[in-house]
């Protein structure tokens, strides 16, 4: 007699179940969603914007988030969830006509890095960048395909990373079949962008009304909201209108540093003319050169004196060489013959140049002086 286990088939539904709830369905650009259920929704179908909280409490933060929602309302009909971190939150949107409101965007279905910083991640179409901060998403960008070097730093200034790290490589994803618990999730309601005058005043005074603000307040409170949402286009219009300058700016002073460098390479001095400078200006003899030290605007020097030759007198042709100052005596071997100097340049110039310089300037005056007539 076979033996037969009838917990079987009911073993392989659950694990079957089981693998169909790790996967969602996709919904991508020019796709046709599903009227209802959770898909994941290319990062290419939404919208992502930045809005404060800053002195809501707890209670008011949902309604503050749809009063903004409201007057920003990207698409004719707009479904959105906020992802909530300190006084902020970040808002992705997404149309009515593309997907329903149970859609996930594919922001949230990615997990939580091991680090905080910025990473490059390929989704359903493109590539998007996540910056991560004390285990939070702050801001995230999309591109069709993979950014250059530029798109990459203007990314950075935008979020006040300045040249901040190089731009990492695209990663693969591991999809969850359910946004991270990293993220703080707020569901918001629908907005309208095209709603009548009264439909809209009416919205918002019933959004003003749950806030418990009186009619004064409410008029306050929305223009107040409507300013600051004006002000913040014209400050995105304004960094995208800058961000040329910016790096014009950040050329040019890579450009002076480069200047700077060669400018101090091209006035260092060059030891073998210094030492034939030095040579030139020491009696012809009597005196050895032994040791040469050149450190900076500082030359040490080490001489061996012979035929009786003076000190002060080897010190002062030195001095009066006119490259060479505070020339005075380090140490001595207790033979008097040997004398150790220490001097400081004059100027970061080669002897040589200035040698020529000052050979140039008696032919110059002579040139320029008067001629006698025949």
């Amino acid at each position: 007699m076979p033996l037969r286990f009838p917990f079987l088939p009911v073993l392989q539904r659950l694990l079957q179940r089981l693998r169909s709830d790790r996967t969602l369905p996709t919904l991508r650009r020019g796709e046709v969603g599903p009227a209802s259920g959770p898909v994941r929704l290319s990062r290419a179908l939404v919208r992502v914007k930045r809005f404060t909280l800053t002195g809501l409490p707890a209670r008011q933060r949902a309604q503050a988030l749809n009063m903004q929602l409201l007057a920003w309302a990207p698409f004719e009909t707009t479904h959105a969830v906020a992802v909530e971190q300190g006084e902020s939150a970040l808002v992705l949107a997404w149309s009515a006509a593309a997907a329903s409101a149970e859609a996930i965007p594919e922001t949230l279905l990615t997990p939580r890095p091991e680090q905080d910083g910025w990473r490059l991640l390929e989704v359903l179409e493109g590539v998007e960048a996540q910056l991560w901060r004390e285990g939070a998403l702050v801001a995230t960008r999309w591109w069709p395909e993979l950014p250059d070097g530029q798109q990459w730093q203007d990314l950075l200034r935008a979020h006040g990373d300045g040249e901040g790290p190089q731009m990492p490589k695209v990663s693969a994803v591991d999809w969850l079949a359910s946004p991270s618990p990293a993220h703080r999730l707020r569901v918001l309601g629908a907005a309208q962008s095209q709603l009548a005058g009264w439909e809209r005043l009416a919205t918002t005074a019933a959004l003003l009304a749950c806030l418990g603000l009186t009619s004064a307040q409410a008029r306050s409170a929305w223009e107040a909201w409507q300013a600051r949402a004006t002000l913040q286009e014209k400050l995105t219009a304004l960094e995208v209108a800058a961000a040329p300058v910016r790096r014009a700016q950040d050329d040019a002073w890579r450009q002076l540093r480069r200047n700077q460098a060669l400018a101090e390479q091209l006035r260092a001095v060059d030891p073998l003319a210094l030492m034939d400078h030095i040579s030139t200006v020491l009696p012809p003899r009597g005196v050895s050169i032994k040791e040469f030290e050149l450190q900076g605007d500082e030359v040490r020097l080490g001489l061996l004196l012979t035929d009786n030759q003076s000190q002060t007198a080897v010190i002062r042709a030195l001095q009066g060489g006119q490259w060479l100052s505070q020339v005075e005596e380090m140490r001595g071997r207790g033979d008097p013959s040997w004398l150790v100097l220490r001097a400081k340049l004059m100027d970061k110039q080669s002897p040589a140049q200035g040698a020529a310089e000052v050979s140039a300037a008696p032919a110059s005056a002579a040139a320029s002086g008067p001629k006698g007539g025949t």
